[in-house]
């Protein structure tokens, strides 16, 4: 496969991932932690901007994004 080949099917499976770890964080009702990954990888705010944009405790939104990242590299490339 060309390495064209190969980003793709990377990207695809991140994507997926990300949607896996959307679908889990709303089923648990638990989706300002898919917010909080989502504002910080895609839009660039930093950990104190989502703190005070979604009204948590100061270390939460970190916590929140460490524990998305470390179960999207499991989906990902099965690395615990």
């Amino acid at each position: 496969t060309s390495r064209r080949q190969r980003q793709m099917c990377i990207r695809d499976s991140i994507t997926a991932a990300l949607e896996e770890i959307q679908r889990r964080r709303q089923q648990a009702e638990r989706e300002e932690e898919y917010t909080a990954l989502r504002m910080y990888y895609m839009q660039g705010y930093t950990y104190e901007q989502i703190e005070k944009e979604l009204n948590t405790g100061k270390d939460t939104p970190r916590r929140w994004i460490t524990a998305a990242v470390k179960e999207l590299a499991v989906m990902v490339y099965g690395i615990e």
